[in-house]
């Protein structure tokens, strides 16, 4: 079991990043929406552990791959849990990333355009191949240490984002990142890998998420990929159904550090942190209705592995998370 402690300020990292890139030149701050639009399409299809206990911290873990799924896609709403929930939930950093998309898809990229072309993700794990990107630049300027490289472009109605970040330079909780993105509301569809890497590598405490979710928005059907990487131990789940909505469920395979024997998981859509905990692994054998329409989709996807999440600062190009075009 994956138990991440002492990283509280880990959950201010790219809250205080939004903060310096405020400090960006005027001409580079002029909001834009490919942030919102990928936040959105992401969080309607990715299921979301919500809170048993609004605005408090997780209850105490228990046992289980369950636990490292319900903290790796535990609700996160700024307002009410910044402070609380950390950057173990990958809504904290996918929250973050959208305000950056945000911050820096405006004006500027009108006004300084580049021919459109393929740019490298800083984690080379994380394919850009598919995407186009009419607009870049990085910011090695930031107060506090902070890094940003960021690239936007897309086809027709697809809107493309990738963003690499830095924070606190990588120590006493800081971390780096980044996120491939692409929405487009025409095609009703949304593709989202992102990498967060805290304290990448500097202790034992090191932690690394890497989720790869895509689907479609208006039906919350989706297909993801996730990995939870930890000194000790690692989670590696897919999983396939319907992300949100009365009636319905998704069905979830996994595979740890401790076993090679693989468990699965039917959790209802819109699930709670109880019942998670309520949700007991099975065999391949015992999948039941309704999860069992999505067995064989399932089992035809192919588990993340350690190798495929960064674990320390040489994983991102360079050692660093500027693009480069």
């Amino acid at each position: 079991m994956l138990q991440y402690q002492g990283l509280l300020a880990s959950s201010l990292v790219l809250t205080y990043l939004l903060i310096a890139c405020e400090k960006k030149e005027d001409d580079k701050k002029s909001e834009g929406n490919y942030g919102t639009l990928i936040q959105t399409g992401t969080l309607a299809v990715t299921p979301q552990f919500a809170s048993d206990n609004p605005g408090l911290k997780l209850d105490e873990p228990w046992s289980g791959d369950s636990y490292v799924i319900n903290k790796f896609l535990h609700e996160y709403l700024h307002d009410r849990d910044n402070g609380k929930i950390d950057m173990s939930s990958m809504f904290k950093a996918l929250y973050e990333t959208a305000r950056m998309g945000d911050t820096f898809s405006g004006t500027y990229c009108e006004e300084h355009p580049i021919t459109a072309q393929t740019i490298a993700s800083p984690f080379a794990k994380q394919d850009t191949s598919a995407f186009s990107y009419s607009c870049t630049d990085n910011d090695t300027t930031m107060q506090e240490g902070y890094q940003t490289g960021w690239a936007f472009g897309g086809t027709g109605t697809r809107k493309d984002m990738l963003i690499g970040y830095l924070w606190g330079a990588n120590t006493g909780g800081g971390a780096m990142g980044s996120i491939v993105a692409s929405v487009d509301d025409d095609a009703d569809s949304v593709t989202m890998d992102m990498v967060t890497c805290v304290n990448c590598g500097q202790s034992d405490s090191s932690f690394s998420l890497r989720t790869i979710v895509s689907g479609t928005p208006s039906t919350s059907a989706f297909t993801i990929r996730g990995f939870s990487w930890g000194a000790s131990n690692w989670v590696s789940f897919v999983g396939k159904g319907i992300a949100a909505g009365d009636g319905q469920h998704f069905l979830f395979r996994t595979q740890n550090k401790d076993s090679s024997d693989e468990r699965f998981y039917c959790f209802p859509s819109s699930p709670t942190e109880s019942e998670a905990k309520e949700t007991l692994a099975t065999s391949v054998e015992a999948i039941e209705s309704p999860c069992s329409a999505y067995q064989s989709e399932v089992l035809a996807l192919e588990l993340l592995q350690p190798a495929d999440v960064p674990q320390a600062e040489a994983d991102f190009a360079d050692e660093s998370v500027l693009l480069q075009p």
